[in-house]
């Protein structure tokens, strides 16, 4: 399993101007900020490789957590990101935490389909991240 995350994105004061007082203040002392990342897993199921990836990006105050709108800002979180020749991934379950949180998991339930020689092969997996309100990634591992 491989998880990429990139460097923090500090939101500017011109950017935050409007909105509310808190958003602004946090902007000026630089601690809203943004981070991109995606977790991608591999391997091969009857000798046919295959590949699954979700990723997204969460904000966060140095308290608080989310992907949801909240301090008018909104992250998201896809799935079924992944490659398919010879198989097929079905996603079971993409979490879309609701509001703002202390640190929450965002994960990717998904099964790999083949049919090798007229046997049908499946295999189930999952993926986590679970954002924090500093503005880390923990448990980032397989959430089965």
């Amino acid at each position: 399993m491989i998880t990429e995350v990139s460097e923090p994105e500090a939101v500017t004061a011109a950017q935050a101007k409007g909105q509310s007082e808190s958003v602004m203040r946090a902007a000026a002392e630089g601690t809203l900020k943004s981070r991109q990342w995606s977790q991608s897993s591999k391997s091969n199921l009857g000798g046919i490789a295959w590949t699954e990836k979700h990723e997204g990006v969460f904000w966060y105050s140095g308290q608080y957590a989310w992907i949801k709108k909240y301090k008018n800002k909104t992250g998201w979180h896809e799935c079924d990101l992944g490659q398919s020749v010879g198989y097929s991934i079905s996603v079971k379950k993409c979490s879309q935490p609701a509001g703002h949180e202390r640190g929450f998991d965002l994960y990717d339930r998904f099964q790999v389909h083949l049919i090798l020689k007229q046997i049908p092969l499946k295999t189930s997996q999952c993926m986590l991240v679970h954002p924090n309100g500093d503005g880390t990634l923990a448990r980032t591992a397989d959430c089965r």
